[in-house]
């Protein structure tokens, strides 16, 4: 995510989305009754012909957000409302209705003065285009490639061929199993928070089970898939099925388990290291005892949750804003907000 232009006197902010990630961070950005504006096309049809007929005209547009959603599969950002505001007026009838469909790199304005919980959220989205990494390894039976995926492109790692060949029988397996540490090795040099290995064939289910067995700690973030080729062009087919935002996606599902679980296991102990609840919550975080937050998206959104948000701001606690619609978020909704301290309070 990118801010181009912000002004708090008016209140505006554009961003450009630079990834679907941060078209999934939009969709808890943008509330119903929001002011959205961005670039469009509407249909330009002469008086008393069919609906479908007519020329699509470019238009600027600012609507009055009624629901938002996030269409994964056809990597868009669906934004629909009433049109109040537009250009050429001719095009933009106002209190027509109208879809946005936002998508990346395709920029959008927001007319609002943004809460303490949608700063967080737009920080998210800021820290994840800056720090997030997934690696795609392409293999198959003769050769590997890999390249590092970012929000701001795909840069190639490497091409590794394997010397592996089912006619020498006799040096095949030692041969193969050379080529996969290889090419372990070169992935844990990667650091990458995320790392998809697709192909053709069953080489890739080959490799899974060498990493199952001698790299456990690199198949925790490791995914599979299907591709039609080990070649480049593969990525875009990799890219185009929203297989590398699933991933990078998986990791963040890992991170609020585990958050879960530990707080799970808190309260189970009572051992006096967390506490859940609005009002449980806003004690610890107005004695700065808090050392992390945790909250589902549906309560940082809502006014509710303001204080608590405007406390944490004022420590830099840091907070962990579980995805509702995830297995753990699911989950925690029971919690709706928590917090593990810095100390025991009792």
């Amino acid at each position: 995510m990118k801010i181009i232009h912000k002004d708090e006197a008016l209140p505006v902010i554009k961003l450009k989305p630079e990834s679907l990630e941060d078209l999934w961070y939009l969709s808890k950005l943008i509330k119903k009754n929001d002011a959205v504006e961005g670039r469009s096309e509407r249909r330009f049809k002469v008086s008393g012909a069919s609906r479908d007929s007519g020329e699509k005209k470019p238009v600027n547009l600012r609507i009055k957000t009624e629901t938002v959603e996030f269409a994964e599969s056809s990597n868009k950002l669906r934004i629909t409302g009433t049109i109040e505001a537009g250009t050429p007026e001719e095009y933009a009838p106002k209190g027509d209705f109208h879809t946005l469909d936002v998508e990346p790199h395709k920029p959008i304005k927001i007319f609002k003065k943004l809460s303490a919980g949608e700063k967080k959220t737009l920080q998210d989205a800021l820290q994840h285009s800056t720090h997030v990494k997934a690696l795609v390894l392409l293999m198959d039976e003769r050769k590997a490639l890999a390249a590092l995926i970012q929000t701001r492109g795909t840069k190639m790692l490497f091409e590794k061929e394997s010397t592996a060949s089912k006619r020498n029988v006799k040096e095949f397996e030692a041969n193969r199993t050379k080529f996969y540490k290889e090419l372990a090795d070169a992935l844990e040099m990667s650091e990458a928070e995320a790392i998809i290995v697709a192909g053709p064939g069953f080489e890739k289910n080959s490799f899974q089970t060498y990493l199952k067995e001698k790299h456990a700690k690199l198949m925790a973030k490791t995914t599979f898939d299907y591709v039609s080729s080990a070649e480049k062009s593969a990525l875009k087919e990799l890219l185009a099925k929203g297989a590398v935002a699933k991933a990078i996606g998986n990791r963040k599902q890992a991170e609020e388990l585990a958050a879960l679980e530990q707080l799970k296991a808190s309260v189970a102990k009572n051992d006096g290291n967390s506490v859940y609840g609005p009002a449980e919550v806003e004690h610890a975080l107005a004695a700065h005892a808090v050392e992390r937050l945790l909250i589902t998206d549906e309560l940082l959104r809502s006014e509710e949750s303001q204080h608590i948000m405007e406390l944490a701001e004022l420590d830099a606690v840091p907070v962990l804003a579980f995805n509702s619609d995830g297995e753990a978020g699911a989950e925690f909704s029971a919690f709706g907000v928590a917090a593990f301290l810095r100390f025991k309070m009792r």
